[in-house]
């Protein structure tokens, strides 16, 4: 496969405390999932709630217009795989389309084979999605893993552009990271992330442990997230 390497450094980078090279630019991201993946073009939206959602970056126009339709429309594999918070693998889009017709009547004839949403989450919050397309048909078997884990890449660099601040690199495409999320959840989710470092456990068991200790200390989750983030707390005393 063409540079899972460089996914894989991406993903470290952005797992690294005190990174000073700035937020990786959403572009980059869509760029390096066609180079290491079997797709043709790939978008990554935020939807943090009804009211605010939309696109963050795509690599193509393919890529722009899929993502431009299932907001206009409220209906797509983006718009199920956040409602869900699961994966929508369509590995045959002419089989598969019936289920969203006002979205596959506004692609172009052929443009896409299949496509393949996945959720960008930690734990049980659901921030966004990551599509995935293919001008011809087939499934992502043995390359579904390395598409989770560009997932949890793309979730990782979304918060990083966040906690940043729009601009803070330098670089294009960073504006396009405007979704506005509150402070409480950018902690939580940083929070979540730290502790899956620090405890060499998944998001979704450092997510647990994060609520389940605010819950045993009556606590609000967003104030435990503070504490472990200035390091008042560790849940690993």
């Amino acid at each position: 496969m063409a540079d899972l390497g460089r996914l894989a450094r991406l993903h470290a980078r952005l797992l690294a405390a005190g990174d000073d090279q700035g937020p990786v630019a959403g572009e980059e991201l869509c760029r390096t999932c066609v180079e290491a993946l079997p797709i043709d073009g790939a978008a990554i939206s935020m939807m943090v709630d009804e009211g605010r959602r939309g696109t963050v970056a795509t690599s193509d126009a393919v890529a722009d217009r899929i993502e431009h339709l299932q907001f206009g429309l409220g209906e797509g594999p983006c718009i199920e795989s956040f409602t869900t918070r699961r994966p929508v693998l369509v590995a045959d889009w002419a089989d598969e389309s019936w289920r969203w017709p006002a979205f596959a009547d506004g692609l172009e004839a052929g443009s896409v084979g299949a496509i393949f949403a996945l959720p960008l989450q930690i734990g049980a919050i659901t921030i966004g999605v990551l599509d995935l397309y293919r001008t011809t048909p087939g499934p992502l078997d043995s390359a579904l893993g390395d598409a989770l884990l560009a997932a949890d890449t793309v979730t990782l660099a979304v918060l990083d552009a966040h906690e940043r601040g729009p601009g803070d690199d330098g670089g294009p495409g960073e504006e396009r990271f405007s979704i506005p999320l509150s402070q409480t959840e950018i902690h939580v989710y940083q929070a979540t992330g730290l502790i899956s470092g620090e405890l060499e456990v998944s998001l979704e068991e450092a997510f647990a442990r994060l609520r389940a200790h605010a819950f045993a200390h009556n606590r609000l989750v967003g104030d435990t997230a503070r504490d472990i983030l200035t390091r008042r707390l560790r849940l690993d005393d």
